[in-house]
């Protein structure tokens, strides 16, 4: 399941469990959800609360799987990448820290982090677009081989 495909599923069930209260702001919602069953002739319950958006992540989740075995189609919370392709000149390289990954009003995803010359320098706070993502992006690697 790609991130669209994703972010769709998420607000088809945010939008269904808001008409469940109508007029109710989906932010201000809070869901509790009970299951009973019965495990070794002992009646057992297990709950969960939080809030209604919570609660559709956890739909899609069960539904269509967690989605970490999906290529990356876009930068990821707590990666760093880097432009270089093995044919850029240290000086035409960035580095980008990204922090967070959300949406824009209009529905376009959108990286915030930090941004610096693969040469070092100071890290600069700043946001890249899909477009951005396009030109060519790659996780670094640190010495043990995992991404940083």
């Amino acid at each position: 399941m790609t991130r669209h495909q994703r972010a769709e599923a998420r607000q088809t069930v945010q939008a269904t469990l808001q008409s469940l209260i109508p007029g109710a702001a989906l932010a201000a919602l809070q869901v509790e959800v009970t299951e009973k069953f019965r495990e070794l002739g002992t009646d057992r319950e297990h709950s969960w609360s939080g809030s209604a958006m919570d609660f559709g992540d956890r739909i899609v989740t069960a539904l269509y799987g967690s989605g970490d075995q999906d290529e990356p189609e876009f930068f990821r919370t707590r990666t760093t990448y880097t432009n270089q392709d093995g044919y850029k000149a240290p000086e035409r390289v960035w580095h980008f820290q990204c922090a967070s990954v959300t949406d824009t009003p209009d529905g376009d995803l959108i990286a915030f982090g930090f941004m610096r010359r693969g040469g070092g320098g100071c890290w600069t706070p700043t946001g890249l677009a899909e477009r951005d993502w396009l030109s060519g992006w790659y996780p670094m690697s640190t010495e043990g081989g995992d991404v940083a």
